[in-house]
């Protein structure tokens, strides 16, 4: 009875754990190296990992290990319960091809534990395994490497396909610093008045965001298209204009945002000029 609580309990922990840490994933962008920089500056978000963990191995020495070990899985998972956000874990397709990668990593690691050690060593395995849950994002995030680059690549192909096919609509990018949401609904606002307008919804700003829009809102009635564009390195606005090929374009401001990433404020004024550069003679 006590194995089967503390492998629930373990089950429950690393799946709010691998949860978390994927939400932050997500929000930085599916990028492994602003997530090992953010996690870096952001001790407090993977240290309940670590002393959960330290509090499991500690357990093992103990007569009860197994309810003790149950108990600490138990409070981790209560304390990992993902709280309200505000902008919440998207269950993407991406996503739920990573959840099913590191599902399948963590039974391969179970697995294997207890063919080399039998139950003991599958018990005292445990907390290192849940020490190792926020790399497991990474490692899953590496091996779907080559299909998410070919599916990206293949839902990109269709946005070019439909814009390709609607010459004359008037495509207007919109970047910055910070403001991008509040212009872009303002254009929104004042230029639905007379045309038939689409624009990127919420803070669709990455170029698969932008896709999704394309490929899912973008109609032959539409005449002009608003699209936001963000970006935290060198190179993602202009990767987001060779997708659309704006006809106009607006900077909102340029300040020090995302300077971790970004490295200087010399690389963001570069970038959102990216904008600048991709536009028409004139």
């Amino acid at each position: 009875m006590s194995f089967v609580l503390l492998v629930i309990s373990f089950l429950a922990a690393a799946a709010l754990s691998d949860i978390r840490f994927m939400h932050y994933f997500q929000l930085n962008s599916y990028q492994s190296v602003t997530q090992v920089h953010w996690m870096g500056k952001n001790t407090s978000r993977w240290i309940p990992n670590l002393v959960f963990s330290v509090m499991g191995i500690f357990a093992l020495l103990s007569p009860a290990a197994e309810w003790l070990m149950a108990a600490c899985f138990l409070a981790a998972a209560y304390c990992t319960i993902p709280k309200k956000a505000k902008k919440p874990l998207v269950y993407t397709k991406r996503v739920q091809r990573m959840f099913l990668c590191e599902a399948v990593l963590l039974a391969l690691a179970l697995f294997l534990s207890y063919v080399i050690g039998g139950k003991s060593l599958l018990v005292s395995s445990l907390p290192f395994w849940y020490l190792l849950s926020p790399m497991v994002v990474l490692l899953a995030n590496f091996i779907n490497k080559p299909i998410e680059k070919a599916v990206n690549q293949h839902f990109i192909s269709e946005a070019k396909k439909i814009l390709s096919e609607m010459p004359e609509l008037t495509i207007l990018g919109v970047t910055g610093s910070f403001g991008k949401t509040s212009v872009k609904y303002y254009l929104n606002t004042l230029l639905r008045a007379q045309y038939n307008v689409l624009m990127t919804p919420e803070s669709y700003n990455t170029p698969m965001g932008i896709v999704k829009t394309i490929r899912g809102s973008l109609r032959a009635t539409h005449e002009i298209f608003i699209c936001e564009m963000g970006a935290k390195k060198v190179g993602e606005i202009k990767e987001i204009c060779d997708i659309v090929h704006p006809t106009h374009g607006i900077i909102t401001s340029i300040g020090p945002q995302h300077l971790e990433t970004f490295g200087s404020q010399e690389n963001i004024s570069n970038t959102k000029y990216e904008l600048i550069a991709s536009l028409p003679q004139g």
